[in-house]
């Protein structure tokens, strides 16, 4: 069962809502009845329930180029009145790359995404699995470019691995594993408010307070049957849903350290 008792002793938590790959990356496999259309609408119809403001969705693009239908699910996403923004084409991680092999990959996804990306009211841009480089001059040189091209890079505050879910659920949807199914759908929702609970503490000690936080989750068909769940257990828990925007001015989230690391870690 969620634990629905109060996140902080402080009072309202606020949360904005993002959401990264709204296009599964190449080779990932599909659930039989499941679309990336399908899901995105599932989530805005959530989204809509909740009165969550503007939602920016970070998305990897190179699978367009082998369905060029996918990018339907970008105008469906900007029809509900959210938002496109910046998150390579290749999803790679930039400690996989040279500084200006990931430029390179933000410009070709730039040019896919700029019908709408440039409705958005902030030019946000995301590092993949939020690494921002593993030597200081990588890290100042796609800085640096991101500056000059005034794009501001939104950290994640609050996440939860929730890809890691996604084999094990198209297994079960595979066989109609019903019990798997309804397994894995109470974890995930419980491994989100787990994981917010966990992060929210980390802050609040470290800060003394309780700073607004950035909270990511993915285009998977898990995410798309349970982020209804998620965000009513958020609310139940004392979360108040915000802008990107409104998250972006705590310092804690505009004033992001050079963060110099190999490892796959949040901004908290």
């Amino acid at each position: 069962m969620t634990e629905t008792h109060p996140i902080s002793p402080l009072g309202k938590v606020k949360l904005a809502i993002t959401m990264d790959d709204r296009l599964l990356f190449r080779g990932v496999p599909m659930p039989r009845g499941y679309s990336s259309l399908a899901i995105a609408q599932a989530m805005t119809t959530a989204l809509k329930r909740h009165r969550v403001p503007g939602v920016y969705a970070f998305s990897n693009t190179a699978p367009a180029e082998d369905d060029p239908d996918l990018l339907r699910v970008f105008d469906h996403w900007v029809e509900q009145g959210h938002h496109i923004a910046n998150h390579t084409h290749h999803h790679p991680s930039i400690n996989w790359v040279d500084a200006q092999t990931y430029i390179g990959d933000i410009e070709r996804t730039e040019e896919i995404i700029k019908r709408w990306s440039t409705l958005a009211p902030q030019r946000y841009f995301r590092y993949c699995m939020d690494m921002w480089g593993d030597t200081i001059d990588k890290v100042e040189a796609v800085a640096a470019y991101l500056a000059r091209q005034r794009y501001t890079s939104v950290p994640v505050t609050v996440g939860f691995r929730d890809t890691r879910f996604h084999p094990a659920y198209w297994r079960t949807l595979s066989r109609d594993d019903r019990d798997s199914v309804a397994y894995l759908r109470r974890e995930f929702i419980n491994t989100a408010m787990h994981e917010l609970r966990l992060h929210a503490a980390n802050a609040r000690a470290v800060f003394g307070r309780d700073p607004a936080h950035i909270w990511l989750i993915h285009g998977t068909p898990l995410g798309g049957d349970c982020l209804d769940a998620i965000l009513d257990a958020f609310e139940a828990a004392g979360v108040e849903f915000i802008s990107t925007a409104e998250a972006m001015q705590d310092p804690m989230n505009s004033r992001v350290p050079p963060r110099v690391s190999p490892e796959f870690i949040h901004q908290v």
